[in-house]
Formats: structure tokens, C-alpha cells, sequence
């Protein structure tokens, strides 16, 4: 009887793995696959986050920007996601979002019926009292326990179907804002340390985001108390200061009596320093009016002579007084213009006592002309300068080239910053040309027949 034949190399016999080399392709597969699925996984949270930071980013109405983002996260991240924040004392459920409709419906009633309670020993209350967040991985009745109020509470969480929760506070500044729930029931999924973490960087930028709103609100509401404040308190001032340069006009008059020269000099000088301050109340009731949107433009038509003859009138004193040449040039002057006649008069007034406040020694200048299908107003003088750094700054509120501690010419750093608000309300603007110590001259545009 012969034998088998022997096995050759080449055979099938040879193709066929070994049960050990079996298992290593397979788990070498299976590992290949957890690595595809985990890179997958990482690229979508990482555009997910991108764009819940992006709508975030993209508006101060934080409210409506969470709830989007709540509504974004279900099913992509929970099956139930929910946005609780912070007011004063208490807790508010600003949005909750499920994927079974029918469910929401519960959720939003059992909110109503159990609002949210920072005593409560578990759930997002502990989250919001402590500030820490806190992974469920898995919820039991122990977990519902410290969650529900009574027995009725139990019921509704045990019909929603909690299975794993994470629930990560809201904070910024070391200061806990509210707090995001991400909940799973219907899925199954369970939540670990990576979702943890992603979890964690959307209620930062969530975080940031409310923090960005409250402040520009807070910023908004101090504004609106100091323009209220401004204008309440300038209107006080300017009615008894009226009452005092009126009374001071009718004594140097000699209304009650004849008065010396030098009585009549000091007198005049009174008057003359009521008119400045008046000049820096009315810079702030603008300012005020302005900040505030109240300012309005009335529109008729209006002599450019006449309107920088008053502007003269209103702040030769002011140049008598420091022995400065005081001109004004009409001659290229356009007859007439379709404006607001108070509003360029008193634009006109700050540039000119703006020229004569930080001006020693020379001349200030008013030069009207045409420009174009618009009117020129130039306002030149001969004081230091200003360097090219701060042609902009100037037009700023409260900004001022002297430091506040170290400058002796007095002004309230508003006469700039609301000339070129009035101008620009006008349809126009101010621009400035300045060299240090050659002087400067400041240009009022505006258009002879606007349409603004």
C-alpha cells in the first residue's frame, strides 16, 4: 500500500491561514476601522464646534443663538439637549429640545411643573451650584433620586428615558452663567471622556457668548445713564447761567444805576465767560442728543455770509480778549444753501473757539467758498500744530492732544468729536490739515442742496 503523497510547497494547503494569523488580520481590520470611524467622529465634532462658535460669534442675542445650538446638537450629540442660565438667584430653562416631538411636550411640562431648584441635591442644579461639571454615564434610580421632587417628578424622567447625561456648567471670568445638558434615552449611546471634552468646548464658547451680550448690555444701559445724566444736568445749569449773564448785561448797561469803567470792564467779562460756559453746556446737551439719537435736522434755506458773520459775532470775545487778528473772507462765499442754520452756526462757533483756545499769538481765520455743488467753511489758525498721529484722535470723545492732568486750556474735549457728528448729519464732514508748530485748518463740507 503506498503512502499519501507528501504536501509541496505551492499547494492550497499552503494558502490556508493558520487560526492565530486569522485573528490578528481580523483585529488589525476591526482597529483599522475604530481608527476611521474615530477620525470621522473628530473631523465632525471639529466642524460642529467651528460653526456653533461661528453663530455664536455672529450675534449679541445669545438666547436665540443657544436655543440654535441646542437645536443643532439633537441628534448629533443627544437625543435631548437642554440650555438652563443663571439670573440673579434663580434658574431659567431658556430652551429644551428633544427628537421625539411628543417627548419635548413632556419635557417642557415637567419643566413647568418643576422648574429648575439650585437646592436640589443632583442633576443641573449641582452643576450650577458648584460649577463643576458632572458625567452620568450611566442613570439609575439612585441618580433620578437626587433629580426628582416627588414621585410625580420620578415619572416624568422615568418616561423620557434617561440613559447617560453630561452637564457642563457655563463659565466665564471664574463665574458659572448657566448650564448645557446633553442627554441620551432613545439611542443608547453612552457618554464618555471624549464627548466629555467636546462637551466642554461648546459651553465655552456658549459661555463667552453670553458673557459678550451681558456687557454690551450693561455697556449700552451706563451709556443711556450718562447721556440722561449729561443732558438732566446741563439743562439745570444752563437756566440759572442764562438768568446770571442777563442780569450781568443790564448792570453793565447801566440799568440799575451808573456803573465805573472798570466795573463795566469786569462786567463784560463776566458775560463773556458766561458765554463760554454756555458754549460747553450746549456741547454736552448735543453730545447727549446725539449719543442718544434724538438730534434733528431741520431743513431751510440759509445765507452762508449770514451764518459765519454770526459765528464771528458769537466768538470775537474770545479772540479780543488773547489780542488775536480775527477775519473773516465771504467773497467765494455761494449766496445761499439748503440747510439747518443753527446746527452749521454752531459747528462753525466750536471750530472757531477751538482755533482761539490754542491760540497764543496771530490770527485765526474764516474762510467761506464754493466747493464743487458744495460750500467751504475753512477755519485756519496760527497755534502749535498737531502732529499727524492725532488727526483722527481728535474727532474723538473726551480726547484731548494735552494730557487731562497737564493741559492748561480749558474745554470739555466734546466740541470736535459733536462738530463732526453734526457735520456728517448734515451730509457733510470735517477734515483737518495740520503741521506742528505752522497751525491748522480745520474744512467744513457740506452740500448746498442735500438729500439727506
Amino acid at each position: 500500500m503506498s503512502s499519501p503523497p507528501a504536501d509541496r510547497p505551492g499547494t492550497p494547503r499552503d494558502a490556508v491561514p493558520l487560526p492565530g494569523a486569522l485573528h490578528a488580520d481580523r483585529a488589525d481590520a476591526l482597529s483599522a476601522e475604530a481608527q476611521r470611524r474615530a477620525l470621522t467622529q473628530a473631523r465632525d465634532r471639529t466642524s460642529f464646534l467651528a460653526a456653533a462658535s461661528k453663530l455664536l460669534a455672529s450675534s449679541l442675542d445669545y438666547e436665540t443663538s443657544l436655543a440654535t445650538v441646542a437645536r443643532m446638537s439633537v441628534p448629533r450629540l443627544a437625543d435631548w439637549c437642554s440650555v438652563d442660565v443663571l439670573e440673579d438667584d434663580h434658574v431659567r430653562r431658556l430652551t429644551v429640545v428633544h427628537t421625539d416631538p411628543s417627548k419635548e411636550q413632556l419635557a417642557r411640562a415637567m419643566v413647568q411643573r418643576f422648574p429648575p431648584d439650585l437646592d436640589r441635591p443632583g442633576g443641573a442644579a449641582r452643576v450650577l451650584r458648584t460649577g463643576r461639571p458632572l458625567l452620568l454615564p450611566r442613570i439609575d434610580d439612585a441618580i433620578l433620586s437626587d433629580i426628582a421632587r416627588d414621585e410625580g417628578h420620578r415619572a416624568m424622567l422615568r418616561a423620557l428615558g434617561l440613559r447617560s447625561a453630561m452637564i457642563v456648567p457655563l463659565v466665564a471670568h471664574e463665574r458659572t452663567l448657566g448650564a448645557l445638558t446633553f442627554v441620551a434615552s432613545e439611542s443608547g449611546r453612552v457618554y464618555g471622556p471624549d464627548d466629555f471634552d467636546f462637551a466642554e468646548d461648546l459651553a465655552g464658547c456658549a459661555a463667552l457668548a453670553i458673557e459678550n451680550s451681558r456687557l454690551h448690555t450693561a455697556a449700552l444701559a451706563a451709556s443711556q445713564a450718562k447721556s440722561s445724566f449729561l443732558a438732566v444736568m446741563s439743562h439745570e445749569l444752563r437756566t440759572p447761567l442764562t438768568s446770571m449773564m442777563g442780569y450781568a448785561e443790564l448792570l453793565a448797561e447801566g440799568i440799575s444805576g451808573p456803573v465805573t469803567g472798570a466795573q463795566e470792564e469786569q462786567l463784560r467779562r463776566i458775560v463773556a465767560s458766561g458765554r463760554h460756559l454756555l458754549t460747553l453746556i450746549e456741547e454736552i446737551l448735543t453730545f447727549s442728543r446725539l449719543e442718544a439719537g434724538h438730534d434733528e435736522i431741520h431743513l431751510h434755506p440759509a445765507s452762508l455770509a449770514e451764518i459765519a458773520e454770526r459765528a464771528m459775532a458769537l466768538t470775537e470775545p474770545l479772540a479780543v480778549d488773547k489780542h488775536l487778528r480775527f477775519t473773516l473772507d465771504t467773497a467765494d462765499a455761494p449766496a445761499e444753501m439748503v440747510t439747518d442754520m443753527g446746527r452749521v452756526q454752531q459747528i462753525l462757533v466750536n471750530l472757531l473757539a477751538n482755533a482761539v483756545n490754542f491760540t497764543e499769538r496771530g490770527e485765526v481765520a474764516l474762510r467761506v467758498s464754493a466747493d464743487g455743488d458744495g460750500a467751504q467753511f475753512a477755519v485756519h489758525d496760527t497755534g502749535p500744530g498737531i502732529a499727524p498721529e492725532y488727526h483722527e484722535r481728535i474727532f474723538d470723545a473726551f480726547w484731548q492732544v494735552e494730557h487731562p492732568e497737564r493741559r492748561h486750556r480749558g474745554g470739555t474735549g466734546l466740541g470736535l468729536s459733536v462738530s463732526r457728528r453734526l457735520a456728517r448729519l448734515l451730509g457733510g464732514d470735517i477734515t483737518v490739515c495740520s503741521t506742528p508748530g505752522q497751525g491748522s485748518t480745520f474744512t467744513l463740507r457740506l452740500p448746498l442742496r442735500g438729500s439727506w
